[in-house]
């Protein structure tokens, strides 16, 4: 896997780059892996809110709302450790 070389590679290169004169910077595939990550975690934070304001309007209650985002983050959490389990 590329990512798990890209971690061996920085493990080798970290006691390079601890002197002043040595400078390293990854690009390509890790710097598009993280752009796409921010961007994830930005567009599922603003759906949690948009979620919390339909709930909050149809429930009339923070509380109920409240009940029925958890069981959508929890639900969303075991499916990730699922993926991270058996991957």
């Amino acid at each position: 896997m590329p990512d798990t070389q890209l971690k061996e590679l920085i493990k080798l290169l970290k006691p390079m780059a601890s002197s002043s004169q040595v400078f390293i910077k990854f690009k390509g595939e890790d710097k598009e892996k993280r752009q796409a990550m921010q961007f994830l975690l930005g567009a599922f934070l603003t759906a949690l809110l948009l979620m919390t304001l339909i709930l909050v309007t149809q429930f009339n209650s923070i509380f109920q709302s409240l009940i029925v985002l958890s069981a959508i983050v929890f639900s969303t959490t075991g499916v990730l450790l699922g993926l991270l389990i058996t991957a």
